[in-house]
């Protein structure tokens, strides 16, 4: 079958086959995870002295982005079993459509039914609390201007794990998350060296102790690169190119899988 192909009909009972599969596990985890979370906000409401209740702006963000990678990460979870990876390969179905339905489920489904339980659980848990003598904790607003920041950023995130749920085979999230964490202080030091290669001459002694900038001040031109536009250019890397790069690689990474 072409790679290409995608067929609606197909689509569909691809996408049934793995809710169906999977919704009650990922049900079990996120009850846990609420009745984790539902203890830990009344111990906070409940001794708290009022001026730090609002922390849903915090514990929403950063727990959907950390669930969202493992999500992702078991996104082709099937590779890692011979039997499991047999099957699922030998699915009527074209890698389109086979990676487009792990792609929605992933990237567009699982922070909408995120933020939408998250939604309805600051609601009861705030009316809960208040009305057994709890500090108000507030609804959070997932739709805030913060909100859709880390949604930008779970998307980018969350396009490194699916590359590394195809790339790898076992142990995809910590795989992944070591590799991101290598690169990360590979490209510190390479920061490091080139700034300290551009600014030799103002250095007293090692890359560590930091350059004497008296002298150093760059020019305005270069300021103004730097606040107005690299920074846009990295941003705009990061959200969009970044994103459709990794997820253009997993597609073709998937077609070269083979039973």
């Amino acid at each position: 079958m072409k790679n290409l192909v995608f067929n609606p009909s197909r689509f569909g009972y691809l996408l049934r086959n793995d809710i169906e599969l999977n919704y009650k596990r990922v049900l079990l985890a996120a009850l846990a995870f609420f009745a984790f979370l539902a203890v830990f906000m009344a111990s906070v409401a409940f001794d708290s002295s009022g001026n730090d209740l609002d922390f849903h702006s915090w514990v929403y963000p950063n727990t959907m982005i950390f669930f969202g990678c493992i999500f992702t990460g078991f996104a082709f979870k099937e590779m890692a079993n011979v039997h499991e990876r047999h099957f699922y390969l030998s699915l009527p179905a074209s890698h389109l459509e086979k990676f487009t339905v792990r792609w929605l489920l992933t990237v567009l489904g699982f922070p909408l039914i995120f933020t939408l339980s998250y939604l309805l659980f600051s609601w009861i848990s705030g009316i809960v609390i208040k009305n057994f003598g709890g500090e108000e904790l507030h609804v959070y607003n997932p739709f805030s201007l913060g909100g859709y920041v880390f949604l930008r950023v779970y998307i980018s995130v969350q396009s490194l794990f699916l590359l590394g749920a195809i790339f790898f085979q076992k142990y995809t999230v910590i795989k992944t998350g070591a590799t991101l964490f290598v690169l990360t202080i590979l490209g510190a030091l390479l920061t490091m060296l080139l700034f300290y290669l551009m600014f030799y001459p103002y250095f007293d002694g090692s890359i560590f102790d930091g350059p004497s900038m008296d002298d150093a001040q760059p020019s305005q031109a270069f300021q103004d690169f730097v606040e107005f536009k690299l920074i846009s250019l990295i941003e705009f890397g990061f959200y969009y190119i970044l994103p459709v790069f990794c997820w253009i690689i997993s597609y073709l990474k998937l077609t070269e899988k083979e039973i």
